[in-house]
């Protein structure tokens, strides 16, 4: 797949997660303020990033992606697992600091496990192609 049509799948991914994701949350939680919409925004850019970023042809891309996950697994594991973004996100909606959004039936421990792991699956990924240039 070429970078295009990678880029345009990763937009209409943003565009629907902070379209219906953000604004249910901006609602449940009754949050009138903009920097919501901005945190929110940002928290599916990064989210993006890192679901989509592997898949592109870019030597700079997954370089970017590759440091970039490295960074990140670290931030979780010295923030005991959790996202700072998350955690402005559950200050601005009122809720505990450190709390996590459940996903079905798996729990926080799980969760971040399995977050990682894919981060770190897809970080390989992006290495091997990285050295193939």
């Amino acid at each position: 797949m070429d970078d295009i049509k990678i880029f345009t799948l990763a937009l209409v991914f943003y565009i629907m997660c902070v379209f219906c994701d953000g604004f249910h949350i901006r609602k449940e939680c009754n949050i009138k303020s903009n920097l919501f919409i901005y945190v929110i925004s940002l928290h599916y850019l990064v989210r993006t990033f890192f679901v989509f970023g592997w898949l592109f042809n870019n030597k700079t891309v997954l370089t970017m992606y590759v440091i970039g996950a490295i960074i990140l697994i670290i931030h979780w594991v010295t923030n005991g697992w959790n996202c700072i973004i998350t955690e402005i996100e559950n200050i601005e909606c009122g809720k505990d600091q450190k709390k996590k959004y459940k996903i079905a039936v798996i729990d926080d421990i799980t969760w971040s496990a399995l977050n990682t792991l894919l981060i770190i699956v897809l970080s390989i990924i992006a290495t091997n192609k990285l050295f193939k240039y």
